[in-house]
């Protein structure tokens, strides 16, 4: 967890869903819903636990509580654990704010191919 703190320090671990073990955060995901769109940020499983479904896990979990389409933006090596969750990418003209939030305006991201994607209740896998 470590590296989600350094890059956010002013993190509220209280808006977080997570998974413990022996009393250690081990992995960890935010839904912000909005009024008419929720995202999804800050996907993590410590590296030793991966493999182990509890990504998936908590992903499914946050689509079931969504009340609307839930947003996010990923680089592009994650794209595949997230079109297996019911996501595609969009190439739909998104809100100014919800870009901003989603770090699409960000240069540096940008660069770095951070992609938009959507995922609706209807699309959900089973």
């Amino acid at each position: 967890m470590w590296l989600i703190n350094w890059l956010n320090p002013l993190i509220t671990w209280s808006d977080y869903w997570v998974i413990e073990s022996n009393g250690s955060i081990i992995a960890c995901a935010k839904l912000y819903e909005g009024s008419s769109t929720c995202e999804l940020y800050d996907v993590f499983v410590v590296p030793h636990w991966r493999g182990n479904g509890l990504g998936t896990t908590l992903v499914k979990t946050l689509i079931e509580k969504a009340r609307y389409p839930i947003y996010l933006a990923c680089l592009p090596n994650a794209i595949g654990f997230y079109e297996a969750l019911g996501f595609t990418c969009t190439t739909e003209p998104l809100d100014a704010e919800l870009m901003r939030r989603l770090s699409l305006t960000n240069v540096h991201y940008k660069k770095l191919g951070l992609t938009p994607m959507v995922q609706t209740r209807s699309q959900a896998p089973s």
